[in-house]
């Protein structure tokens, strides 16, 4: 190791966190990083989707708002996983997996594509809101998402965070005072210092959170649909456009010279986001979404 090079951050965590008892499973830093996202959005989900809500037969608002959170939970968490999964399947690791298909259903392997998680979230909140239409008579589909997608970025950085401890969506080489050596690449990549992304993302995540928080509480924003949504979509994409900058291929599909795979799955985000935004209000009122 060189004198320059002491200056470094030398990361090499170990990836469980913990052994459960009696079964010699490990508990992986990267898995309660995700519970952890998750249950944070839970909690604020609640609270946000109260404050929307209309009093139903039989329901308090805040059992009103805990039933429709517990389902929501069912529904994000399997439409993560299998969008997140297909999406790496399909935009990232697509030679290897039509192949060995049955592969993508392994899902405690690596290989979660954020782009394609978003995607299936989506899909998921579709099939929620008319299956449980009854209860949220007075908040249309694009409401929803509004509130669903104030904590979102919470449940993300958390997830960078974890991506951190496994040592995986490493950043390029660089010799910035702050660059880390990862140890043990998952990728098997060199042990050279590099752009700590991952932290990149989950900060510009934090900052989006707070941001998000803000205009719901502080600002008019939310009284017309879509607009919270647009500004998350606008906000969180264009920060992973940004970030993919800083780091190392994470597909063999394309040429990733000038723009990568990820930076392409983004701007069809960030447009439908600038069209929330700037869509006029009575266009929005009148689509019955």
């Amino acid at each position: 190791m060189t004198l320059s090079s002491l200056a470094y951050i030398f990361w090499d965590p170990n990836p469980d966190a913990f052994t459960l008892p009696f079964t010699d499973r490990a508990v992986k830093w990267y898995g309660i990083f995700f519970a952890l996202g998750f249950a944070l959005c839970y909690i604020l989900l609640v609270r946000l989707l109260e404050q929307r809500l209309k009093p139903v037969p039989g329901y308090t608002l805040r059992q009103l708002s805990r039933t429709l959170v517990d389902r929501i939970a069912w529904y994000v968490f399997l439409g993560t996983l299998i969008g997140a999964r297909l999406g790496n399947a399909l935009f990232y690791d697509w030679p290897y997996f039509k192949e060995h298909p049955l592969d993508i259903l392994k899902f405690w392997e690596p290989g979660l594509a954020s782009h394609g998680g978003f995607a299936g979230i989506l899909i998921a909140l579709v099939i929620f809101y008319y299956r449980n239409k009854r209860l949220l008579s007075n908040i249309s589909f694009l409401g929803l998402l509004d509130v669903f997608v104030v904590p979102v970025p919470l449940a993300c950085m958390c997830i960078r965070i974890g991506n951190f401890f496994n040592q995986e969506i490493l950043g390029k080489p660089t010799d910035v005072p702050w660059a880390v050596i990862f140890a043990h690449p998952v990728d098997g990549g060199l042990v050279v210092p590099r752009h700590p992304v991952q932290l990149y993302e989950a900060i510009a995540y934090l900052l989006i959170f707070v941001l998000l928080w803000t205009a719901w509480h502080h600002s008019r924003l939310k009284e017309t649909p879509g607009k919270i949504l647009g500004m998350a979509l606008v906000l969180g994409f264009t920060a992973r456009f940004m970030m993919e900058f800083f780091k190392v291929s994470q597909t063999g599909m394309i040429d990733e010279t000038t723009v990568s795979m990820g930076q392409y799955l983004s701007i069809p985000f960030i447009l439908i986001g600038l069209c929330l935004i700037f869509r006029p209000k009575n266009a929005l009122q009148s689509s019955n979404l």
